[in-house]
């Protein structure tokens, strides 16, 4: 595109010796620099020139209304109408005369603000070959330009990709931060809720002791071991024995709480007929229902019905249900069933009492949790009582569920297999847990 200017001896248009005509503008067309060359064309010197209009220093008034729009202050900034093209126009050497020139104009890049070249040379009629020269050399132009708004764009990516990953790296280190703390808070819980377990299952052997000897002592006296006692006196010993053995059974449910907590619950698998487990349980809790005037209707199984697990867990499961029945229900009868159905068997007790509110269904397995929770409920227990019937349902591979209707009374099903289930113990007491 560089080309040399020539002035013809009858002519006065510029020698073939000169210089290449460069002069460089801002978008307002206004020259900031320009060579010799181009300032002998304009007939000026270059301190002269600088500071004027391109139309001012070569443009005819006969030229296009585009070029003569852009060269006298409205050249685009961002698609300029000439940018990048070769433009043929007729400008007016110092002399007067007037000559065609090809004139292209480029942007410089990276200039801020925008900056443009322009280059003069004589005009020439182009060859095919020329044209396909300028036609690739304009190609290179936009794809320079793709080029760089593309490596504008990769930097601006890269630069939002280093503050996301700085970001990233903050959140992740917050992330174990929070992580480390939970893991403590945990060890700290679960040291805390040991320290307690230990404490409750010392406190409840050392409370068990003196109430045992209590028990036995009532039972020394009412056999009149120790002397005649007369109707009023049995019957406050019968009173202090209810108390004890309630008492007595309190602190069973919590020492049960406080072995399953730790894993140290031990089973005593054997196998029994169900029947005399409903037995024991029924003998344990027929007083109680006595007092209430309620029924204990038992649909006993047939005494072929064996079961092979712990008679001992089974019996408290039962005792807890029934108590459980007995407290909650003020009138009517609470019946138990038998099914099995799969390899388990389903023991059913229902009562006809006052029910649990939905709301509270999800909450009555929970430790020492009651539907009445102030000083005056009306109803007694401390709320361990489902709680360790579902550990203990559970660390026999089985399940307790609940349904129940207020106002008319509610339904616990016990599901136990009838063989243990291939399962290990410590899994077993890890469910017990939960």
């Amino acid at each position: 595109m560089m080309a040399r200017l020539s002035r013809s001896s009858h002519d006065g248009a510029p020698s073939q010796a000169a210089a290449d005509a460069i002069i460089t503008f801002d978008a307002s067309g206004r020259v900031l620099e320009l060579n010799a060359s181009a300032a002998a064309l304009a007939g000026r010197t270059v301190a002269e020139a600088i500071g004027h209009s391109l139309a001012e220093l070569f443009v005819t008034p006969d030229n296009t209304p585009d070029t003569h729009a852009i060269l006298t202050g409205e050249l685009a900034t961002d698609s300029p109408l000439l940018h990048g093209r070769r433009v043929t126009l007729t400008a007016t050497w110092a002399h007067g005369s007037t000559a065609p020139v090809d004139l292209v104009i480029a942007r410089v890049p990276h200039a801020d603000p925008p900056l443009f070249m322009g280059y003069l040379r004589e005009h020439t009629p182009r060859s095919a070959l020329e044209a396909e020269r300028e036609r690739l050399l304009q190609e290179q132009i936009a794809a320079r330009e793709q080029l760089e708004a593309q490596a504008i764009q990769l930097q601006t990516q890269t630069t939002n990709l280093e503050l996301a990953s700085a970001e990233l790296r903050d959140i992740n280190a917050r992330l174990l931060e929070a992580v480390q703390q939970t893991t403590d808070a945990r060890r700290a819980a679960e040291a805390a809720n040991e320290a307690k377990n230990e404490f409750l299952a010392v406190m409840s052997h050392e409370l068990r002791t003196p109430l045992t000897a209590i028990i036995g002592y009532e039972e020394l006296l009412a056999d009149g071991i120790t002397g005649s006692v007369s109707d009023a006196q049995r019957e406050q010993l019968h009173r202090i024995k209810v108390s004890a053995n309630h008492l007595l059974f309190l602190i069973d449910q919590v020492l049960t709480v406080a072995r399953i907590d730790v894993g140290k619950e031990h089973m005593a698998m054997t196998r029994f007929p169900l029947r005399v487990a409903i037995d024991h349980a029924r003998y344990m809790v027929e007083q109680k229902a006595t007092v209430k005037r309620l029924r204990l209707v038992v649909h006993e199984p047939p005494d072929t019905l064996m079961i092979e697990t712990d008679a001992g867990k089974v019996q408290q499961i039962l005792v807890n249900l029934w108590s459980n029945a007995i407290e909650y229900t003020n009138e009517g009868s609470i019946q138990l069933d038998v099914q099995v159905a799969g390899g388990h068997v389903l023991i059913s007790v229902a009562d006809t009492g006052i029910g649990i509110a939905p709301e509270h269904l999800a909450r009555i397995f929970d430790p020492f949790w009651q539907v009445e929770r102030h000083s005056t409920r009306r109803h007694g227990g401390v709320g361990l009582g489902l709680n360790v019937t579902r550990r203990l349902a559970r660390l026999l591979g089985g399940e307790v569920t609940v349904t129940s209707t207020v106002g008319k009374g509610s339904t616990f099903v016990v599901r136990l297999p009838l063989t243990p289930p291939p399962v290990k113990r410590r899994t077993r007491a890890a469910a017990a847990m939960r």
